[in-house]
């Protein structure tokens, strides 16, 4: 992923699908907000679960809850 001028976690192959947000304080990232699990998803795709409130990845064929820690970055 890419936010600002940083680029994080990526490999060559995945940077064509770099989501590239600008570097401003009011840069957020949206993800796919549904009530009940897609189905069948791409590796690394991510969504949110309205029903659970829960955030979930899709790793090895699997829906799986997804834990995240949100910090401050201060430029």
């Amino acid at each position: 992923m890419k936010i600002g001028k940083t680029t994080v976690g990526i490999t060559a192959e995945e940077r064509a699908a770099i989501a590239d947000l600008p570097a401003a304080p009011n840069a957020y990232l949206e993800m796919p907000k549904l009530s009940v699990e897609p189905g069948t998803g791409a590796e690394g795709e991510v969504y949110y679960n309205t029903t659970d409130e829960k955030f979930y990845l899709y790793e090895d064929e699997a829906w799986v809850e997804a834990l995240f820690c949100m910090i401050k970055v201060t430029p």
